[in-house]
């Protein structure tokens, strides 16, 4: 669960990426909003993983995947897993292009944040007093 300051912190970065504030929040690394969007992704990887070989084992019904991955099926239909495992593939690709957009805005916002560190190996961070 959050702290009062993360949820803060969440409240103002998503503020910033729908255009409601100019101010750029100032963190050191990933902010709360990444680190709830990183485990949503890890969530989706989870479900792509187990809708993948779900499909996969339908190829051989008696073989060892299908008794193992055979339970999703009881609990949707072939098809049904298959729409789930191709949502799951958009958000994933949802995730990127964000991700990359991400990185550039607050690459040129922060002046040597994320890609730029990548390139030089070097991060240059300056310490202001909190609220």
């Amino acid at each position: 669960m959050l702290t009062e300051r993360g949820r803060r912190k969440t409240w103002h970065m998503l503020r910033y990426y729908f255009f409601l504030s100019k101010q750029v929040p100032e963190t050191v690394g990933h902010n709360p909003l990444a680190a709830s969007a990183y485990t949503l992704l890890f969530c989706f990887y989870i479900l792509m993983i187990v809708t993948g070989l779900t499909l996969y084992s339908t190829a051989a019904p008696h073989g060892i995947l299908f008794k193992l991955f055979g339970w999703v099926q009881v609990l949707f239909t072939t098809q049904g897993v298959r729409l789930v495992h191709h949502i799951s593939l958009y958000f994933i690709f949802g995730f990127v292009v964000n991700h990359v957009y991400s990185a550039w805005l607050m690459d040129i916002k922060q002046h040597g944040a994320e890609i730029s560190s990548m390139f030089s190996g070097y991060r240059f961070t300056v310490h202001k007093e909190e609220d």
